[in-house]
């Protein structure tokens, strides 16, 4: 954010062209976030017409997921076709794939469990985009389920 402050004057009256005034012009971050929601303006903009158009809280098109979750997880919040999710998993050369699409200013975890009763850990962080699968060369059990968590960076 930054401000840059114009002053025109009118030369003692001299000028009638030019007028007083003081124009301040605020120069906004692509995060500016003028209702605090947690979703920046310009994707609010973007989906719903209006810089506090969108409810944080709020499941616009019926998914279950919040347009919060939906920002982070780099959706489409209007459209309930548009989702993240685990696209593929297959037994590749080097052991076991899992892709996932990913977005821009994004960072994923994927997570693993052989027990949905017990917690999920962490066997692959911080991957960026573009980077859209992960490999485990070593299955950690031959079932097991395997989750791939989004977050903001």
């Amino acid at each position: 954010d930054g401000e840059l402050c114009l002053r025109f004057d009118d030369n003692g009256g001299t000028d009638p062209d030019w007028v007083l005034n003081t124009v301040f012009l605020r120069f906004l971050g692509p995060d500016t976030d003028f209702d605090k929601d947690g979703l920046p303006n310009a994707w609010e903009e973007r989906f719903f017409g209006g810089a506090t158009n969108a409810v944080a809280g709020a499941d616009t098109d019926g998914d279950g997921l919040t347009e919060y979750e939906e920002y982070v997880a780099g959706t489409i919040p209007t459209n309930a076709l548009s989702r993240f999710d685990i696209r593929s998993v297959y037994l590749g050369p080097d052991g076991l794939v899992i892709r996932w699409p990913t977005f821009p200013e994004r960072v994923y975890d994927v997570l693993y469990t052989t027990n949905l009763a017990v917690p999920f850990s962490v066997i692959g962080a911080n991957l960026v985009h573009p980077q859209n699968a992960w490999t485990n060369p070593q299955p950690i059990e031959p079932l097991g389920f395997y989750r791939v968590r989004v977050r903001l960076p």
